[in-house]
């Protein structure tokens, strides 16, 4: 089993296990509508799980089309690492939200604007960008959000905008559906981050 295999059944795995893993830590777990998100190589992970194809050395190999409500990848990958292509986005299923930042490369040594292909180039509908204005590849753990800072706003933001689309797509609440669309999520923020959906 390849890594990025593996890293899938281990997310399906936990969200299989969720009686089991919520008597674990006596707390009750709704799963009726599961939300992944990931980090990076997390949320390649997660574009695998919305059914991406990436080139390997045997040819193009299809992602697992899985059962999730929505997908939030934080500074995913672009065309060009990790086999992802232009023939990589058009079997992307369920909602996504894809935040990132201009001063996003991270470790993959992308440019930024990379890190937009799940968004742009993925097919209409249920499809959300959370765009922060800086932060950098660092912004996403939350580690540098100190007090009355600027990285303080943006991770306030950040948050904001998963709270959004969790409570839309994992929770089924329509105020927040809304608010992906028609700017409210904006108005209810600091306005470090612009929010389109297509």
């Amino acid at each position: 089993m390849r890594i990025w295999e593996r890293r899938m059944q281990d997310c399906l795995d936990a969200r299989d296990s969720h009686d089991r893993i919520g008597k674990t830590i006596n707390i009750e777990i709704d799963a009726s509508y599961p939300i992944f998100m990931g980090h990076s190589f997390g949320a390649m992970t997660g574009l695998l799980l919305s059914g991406a194809r990436v080139g390997t050395l045997g040819g193009l190999a299809a992602g697992q089309d899985t059962d999730w409500a929505g997908r939030i990848l934080l500074s995913p990958p672009g065309n060009g690492v990790f086999g992802l292509t232009q023939k990589s986005w058009a079997s992307l299923s369920s909602p996504t939200l894809t935040i990132t930042n201009a001063q996003d490369q991270g470790i993959i040594h992308q440019p930024p604007t990379a890190k937009l292909d799940s968004y742009f180039q993925s097919p209409e509908g249920y499809r959300h960008l959370g765009y922060l204005e800086g932060g950098g590849p660092s912004i996403y753990s939350g580690q540098r959000a100190r007090p009355k800072t600027k990285e303080y706003f943006l991770f306030f933001d950040l948050r904001g905008a998963v709270g959004a689309f969790v409570a839309a797509y994992g929770t089924r609440d329509t105020e927040a559906f809304q608010g992906l669309y028609d700017g409210s999520i904006e108005d209810r923020s600091y306005r470090l981050i612009a929010i389109r959906s297509r």
